[in-house]
């Protein structure tokens, strides 16, 4: 919120001479005039109050020039007034500290000094400049100590001293109980102090006056406090009022995304990008939703047009931009470019925990496999609680058949945080299912479905490497693990069966290839193990047809050719 200001006020009389100005005059007069400090001085004034501030200070500046040492409060006020607007705030400061040489006890422009002071980021120097006018507590022109106060809020919030920020707010709805900025800033301030209902109502009390700001400070406060739909809904009555501010676009599809609402939240940023095409934050978080829902070419665009854009990255910066240009391009079989991608980013931030798990990921599918356990190494290291990254070492460290350490890391994946979101691990899923808090809350359902799919991939994937390791009930137990949190883990179906067989329990085994069979048709691995399963039955002939219809999709996957081919000469020795 910028510093309120107000321009001292301009009297009629002040108003008829300039009008008299513009009737054409004579040359004799019009010389007197260019020679006329007074004229010069009334113009100054004239100008600023009617907000031509570059005309004005050229007025101002005429008339300093005709007599540079006047001691005229009046145009040096207007002079300071005007380069204060103008954003020349360094001149703006300089031009008070000489009005106040002379009108020591004018606690506007005490005020106002202070209101350049923090344009300039000099907070302890703009809180002594609004003491002092409040001290001298002298000509406050048309305004008030109220906004003294609400400026020394300002500056004490940019100090991070909430509490004080807060007592001067007060102080200034105790003098104005109207001003609605102070009302606001009292608002975001209470949010700032976790107090959040009584930020909530404050902003409701400014809603009136400035309703859009209101809503948008309202929605602030409701995301602290966790009420993201309401939040939602805040933004939505701010657009209406607004329909033109990218921004808000932008922080509603935010909002979204923590819902789990990835196609609402594209809605909203696709809305903020026709506004603001150069919009990086908007950009770039369309390109990390896009990522997620496997719309990689349209990711990789939005990506790029982030990285052209303007630069205003919100909490995000140009080092996500580039990893989320990875990601797009791993998601496109690009793996060269997606390491590329990658380094830029950790060129940036050599810390980036994510952007070395791209790294380990691009090298993984390169089968580049020492150097991606490196990379995913460092990416746990940084981030003990990134659980992809421990997931993803799992994965690469069964892969190179280290089986028992691929279980460590699967651990780690169960025990950490998914996706960063608070409280929601693996574990307390699996263990607590019923009593997970907020996140049993339906507006939640989006994220809730997403993380057990994520265990159920995690624990799909530990069953390898507990059969590979013979503990084939601990396997089986994963399995079913993986099952419960996703029906639909096609995984979990095939490894379920994969352990069933080894275990020579085979009519469950077939039920559990028959499973993943509807769940992805014509898959020749699930083929070969339904015809594994068959085999195990004594049902040869449906055997042969299952390995037969697996080299239908695949002619050389190799067991499938081999349980065809013995069983081909099986049925030789029979006849």
């Amino acid at each position: 919120m910028k510093p309120f200001f107000k321009s001292l006020g301009v009297t009629a009389g002040v108003i008829s001479i300039f009008i008299h100005s513009a009737v054409p005059v004579s040359a004799q007069t019009r010389d007197f005039e260019l020679k006329d400090f007074n004229f010069w001085a009334n113009q100054c004034r004239v100008l600023e109050g009617q907000q031509n501030y570059n005309e004005a200070l050229a007025a101002c500046e005429r008339a300093i020039t005709l007599r540079p040492k006047s001691r005229n409060p009046q145009l040096w006020s207007s002079r300071s007034n005007v380069l204060f607007q103008l954003k020349r705030y360094a001149l703006a400061v300089a031009s008070y500290d000489y009005l106040l040489r002379f009108d020591a006890k004018n606690s506007l422009a005490w005020t106002q000094r202070g209101a350049a002071l923090y344009e300039l980021g000099q907070y302890d120097d703009a809180i002594a400049s609004l003491e002092q006018a409040l001290k001298v507590n002298g000509n406050w022109g048309n305004s008030s100590p109220a906004l003294a106060w609400y400026n020394r809020g300002l500056a004490l919030k940019k100090l991070g001293q909430n509490e004080a920020a807060l007592a001067a707010f007060d102080r200034a709805l105790t003098i104005n109980p109207d001003n609605s900025l102070a009302i606001l800033e009292r608002c975001g301030t209470l949010s700032d102090l976790g107090r959040y209902d009584e930020a909530i109502a404050a902003c409701n009390q400014a809603q009136d006056a400035v309703p859009a700001t209101a809503l948008i400070a309202r929605a602030t406060a409701q995301q602290k406090a966790g009420q993201i739909v309401e939040a939602i809904a805040s933004y939505e009555q701010a657009l209406a009022v607004n329909p033109n501010d990218a921004t808000t676009w932008t922080n509603q599809a935010i909002l979204f995304e923590k819902l789990g609402q990835d196609e609402k939240a594209l809605s909203s940023y696709n809305k903020a990008i026709q506004i603001n095409p150069k919009s990086s934050l908007a950009q770039v978080n369309r390109c990390a939703t896009l990522n997620r829902i496997g719309n990689y070419k349209e990711a990789l665009t939005s990506c790029e047009n982030a990285i052209a854009g303007d630069g205003n990255w919100g909490d995000k910066n140009p080092a996500y931009a580039w990893n989320q240009r990875s990601s797009a391009l791993i998601g496109l079989a690009q793996y060269q470019d997606a390491i590329a991608d990658a380094e830029r980013a950790l060129n940036i931030n050599i810390n980036f925990a994510e952007a070395w798990n791209n790294k380990g990921v691009s090298l993984w599918h390169l089968q580049k496999y020492d150097d991606a356990q490196d990379a995913l190494q460092k990416a746990v290291e940084l981030n003990p609680k990134y659980s992809q990254a421990w997931f993803n070492q799992g994965r690469i460290l069964s892969q190179i058949k280290q089986y028992r350490e691929a279980l460590k890391a699967y651990e780690k994946a169960l025990n950490t945080e998914i996706n960063f979101q608070e409280k929601l691990t693996c574990t307390e899923i699996l263990s607590n299912n019923q009593n997970l808090g907020i996140w049993n809350l339906k507006e939640y359902e989006n994220i809730l479905k997403s993380a057990k799919n994520f265990c159920a991939d995690i624990l799909a994937n530990r069953s390898v490497a507990l059969w590979n390791l013979t503990d084939y009930q601990n396997a089986l137990k994963s399995t079913d693990q993986a099952i419960i949190l996703n029906p639909k883990s096609l995984e979990g179906w095939y490894n379920k069966g994969v352990v069933l067989v080894d275990l020579k329990q085979y009519e469950e085994a077939l039920a559990a290839y028959e499973q993943a069979e509807q769940i992805s048709p014509n898959n020749f691995y699930v083929l070969t193990g339904k015809g594994l399963a068959l085999v195990g039955m004594g049902e040869n002939q449906k055997a042969l047809e299952a390995f037969e219809a697996a080299l239908n999709v695949n002619p050389n996957y190799a067991l499938a050719q081999q349980q065809r081919d013995l069983l081909i000469e099986k049925f030789k020795s029979q006849i």
